[in-house]
């Protein structure tokens, strides 16, 4: 790459730099590059298959999908307000909720065949019934993974399994949870294409 920039170039194609690297290194090689970037002011093409990696990065993505294009936006837009489910469901984990009758706090509610999706952060846990927009689900497993505790359930009224990702804080909260025992999922942002 330093050979690169030596003949100052109007543009600059990456494509993967990073790919070999573990994910410490490959995080402080983009400060480094954003900040040369930033410097010299060079058009810069990153290809990357790590999503975080283009979301940090950019300045404008393209979503692409088997050569074609799905959408192009800045990364704040394109993870906002994704164009269709492919590209909302690039961004990492997401569960895909079908029909039967799914009930959601921004309103929508998901019902027969229709399919909705929704982030496993957006899915917050109640063990209270707390009102109508709460769904009543098994708990399959608990993992905690660092800060966060990931919760695999199933939605009773339906076969919809669907995972949420609440913080440590919020699960300790909640008590203990073991396989088997019934909670309230409530989806807080579902998303209908």
């Amino acid at each position: 790459m330093v050979r690169a920039l030596a003949v100052e170039p109007e543009v600059l194609l990456l494509d993967e730099p990073f790919g070999a690297l573990d994910a410490k290194v490959r995080q402080e090689l983009r400060h480094w590059l954003r900040e040369i970037h930033q410097k010299l002011n060079i058009t810069t093409i990153f290809v990357t298959h790590d999503q975080e990696e283009a979301l940090e990065m950019a300045d404008t993505v393209v979503v692409m999908n088997h050569g074609g294009i799905e959408q192009v936006g800045s990364p704040e837009e394109v993870y906002q307000n994704p164009t269709n489910a492919f590209v909302y469901s690039f961004w990492g984990r997401v569960n895909k909720l079908k029909g039967d009758i799914l009930l959601c706090e921004n309103g929508n509610e998901i019902t027969d065949d229709a399919v909705g999706y929704i982030r496993p952060y957006e899915t917050g846990l109640t063990k209270e019934d707390i009102n109508s927009s709460s769904n009543p689900s098994k708990v399959i497993h608990v993992h905690a993974v660092g800060a966060v505790v990931r919760v695999q359930l199933q939605q009773i009224e339906s076969t919809n399994v669907f995972e949420a990702e609440i913080t440590m804080e919020e699960y300790q909260k909640l008590g203990p949870l073991k396989r088997g025992d019934i909670i309230n999922a409530i989806f807080k942002n579902i998303i209908k294409f």
